[in-house]
């Protein structure tokens, strides 16, 4: 491996080009391409940072090998993607939330990357936000009541 990890962004939307930004803030990263399902999205971002755009994921994955992927998609494709990713060799994959459209979709991706030995983490970073904190607390002391059927 080289001395910089190789990230490909999956979704060219506002999320991808936040998680673009953080990633090439960090020295030991390497931005290697961009994929959407606009190619013009794609492309748009990629010229950003220097490099291809492209509306096909695999395509990506498969000519520049990245060591990471951010998964940055609407929920309804992320399960599809991430499997794919871990399939194909990527050794970490960062998604967002929610982690897929289905809790069925959430365990093929977690089946795929533990069959791959794949780090699959996914963005959780405003749980611990006060305003989260104290409405999980009055859900948890019984002050709101869930909506039918949520839990």
């Amino acid at each position: 491996m080289s001395d910089k990890y190789k990230v490909a962004i999956i979704g060219c939307g506002g999320m991808g080009a936040s998680h673009a930004r953080a990633w090439s803030g960090k020295d030991q990263v390497e931005i290697v391409g961009f994929a959407d399902v606009s190619q013009e999205s794609a492309d748009k971002l990629a010229a950003e940072y220097g490099v291809s755009g492209y509306a096909d994921y695999n395509q990506l994955i498969a000519e520049n090998s990245p060591d990471i992927v951010s998964v940055t998609t609407w929920q309804n494709v992320r399960a599809d993607i991430t499997v794919a990713a871990a399939d194909a060799g990527v050794k970490g994959i960062l998604g967002e939330k929610p982690m897929a459209a289905s809790s069925g979709e959430s365990a093929d991706m977690l089946e795929a990357c533990e069959r791959n030995g794949v780090k699959l983490a996914i963005g959780h970073q405003r749980r611990y936000l006060p305003q989260n904190v104290a409405t999980r607390r009055l859900g948890m002391e019984g002050a709101v009541e869930p909506p039918t059927g949520v839990l």
